[in-house]
């Protein structure tokens, strides 16, 4: 089982993670909810391609454009892609067969394009 936490959005915006009260993870098993102690955590099925590179910064973006979906992608692929390192670049490349289409497609022509 791999799980995901919730750096994707610190991707997105740095300071939209002091809302949650709850723990909540995304993993490859089934929905299910652990306790530990008086904490409780879920934990979400997710596609493969949502847990693509874990705790690396390409994984990171993979899952925050998910969460925008693709509307709001192209917006911020265009903003966020000129401030990412070449090792992530090249990593982010290498994963543009396992996402959606409309995923693949925009980090595809924005990675050419410049």
């Amino acid at each position: 089982m791999r799980l995901t936490g919730s750096k994707p959005f610190q991707f997105i915006h740095p300071f939209s993670l002091r809302f949650h009260e709850r723990h909540a993870g995304r993993a490859s098993g089934p929905n299910r909810r652990l306790k530990f102690g008086k904490t409780t955590v879920e934990l979400r099925h997710a596609p493969r391609w949502q847990l693509l590179a874990p705790h690396r910064k390409a994984g990171d973006v993979i899952r925050a454009l998910a969460w925008l979906g693709p509307h709001e992608a192209e917006d911020s692929l265009d903003a966020e892609l000129p401030a990412l390192s070449s090792k992530v670049l090249t990593e982010l490349a290498g994963t543009r067969v396992v996402p959606p289409a409309w995923m693949a497609e925009s980090i595809s022509t924005r990675l050419v394009h410049g």
